[in-house]
């Protein structure tokens, strides 16, 4: 396939992630992922720490002035699996939803 030939026209969007956008040609079984990100770039721990300061500047800064600090919660999303004879009360809270879901698949 030609990218100089392609026609945006042709694609649609078929989805996205944190990673990549993900689009489809219409008649053709092709489809092509477009990566947000360049691909395997290593971080220095001083760069990773200051995306992290920024997420949380964000929150603290934008956010809750925002919203009002009653509405913003960083943190996992636990005990909300349904009663389970598997899964204990002390589980639900130490296991966060998105964990306990990947472990059942």
């Amino acid at each position: 396939m030609d990218e100089g030939k392609m026609d945006e026209n042709e694609w649609g969007y078929h989805g996205e992630g944190n990673k990549s956008l993900v689009v489809a040609h219409a008649q053709r079984c092709v489809v092509l992922r477009f990566l947000k990100f360049p691909p395997n770039r290593k971080k220095t721990s001083e760069e990773i720490f200051q995306h992290l300061q920024n997420i949380v500047d964000f929150g603290k800064n934008v956010m809750k002035e925002f919203l009002g600090e009653n509405y913003v919660h960083c943190g996992p999303k636990c005990g909300f699996i349904p009663f389970s004879s598997d899964v204990t009360h002390e589980m639900k809270h130490k296991v966060c939803r998105y964990c306990m879901h990947q472990h059942l698949k």
